[in-house]
């Protein structure tokens, strides 16, 4: 979803006035951080590894959601892959590089 909506974004600045306009790109799906770190673990069978929550910073955005209807309803964007998917693509792509076994 990544590289298809650049790719987009970059034909749909062509002769259009989107310079300067912020978009966000998302599956519209909500999760907490906590939820993203169990769907990993599980994805690559490492349940048993229990993330370490310190609590020590300040300023910590406590919840942040990205809504991508902007992106829609200008580029007619819509992502395709739901987080998990993604997930698992991108997990496989990382075992495939950067595995030393």
């Amino acid at each position: 979803d990544a590289v298809s909506v650049y790719l987009l974004l970059t034909e749909k600045l062509e002769g259009k006035s989107l310079y300067g306009e912020a978009f966000n790109f998302s599956t519209n799906e909500r999760f907490t951080v906590l939820k993203v770190v169990q769907i990993i673990s599980k994805l690559m069978g490492k349940q048993h590894l229990e993330p370490i929550i310190l609590n020590e910073v300040k300023a910590e955005i406590k919840e942040q959601t990205l809504s991508s209807l902007k992106a829609q309803k200008i580029l007619g964007w819509k992502a395709v892959w739901p987080l998990e998917k993604g997930l698992v693509e991108t997990i496989a792509w990382y075992e495939k590089h950067f595995n030393k076994e």
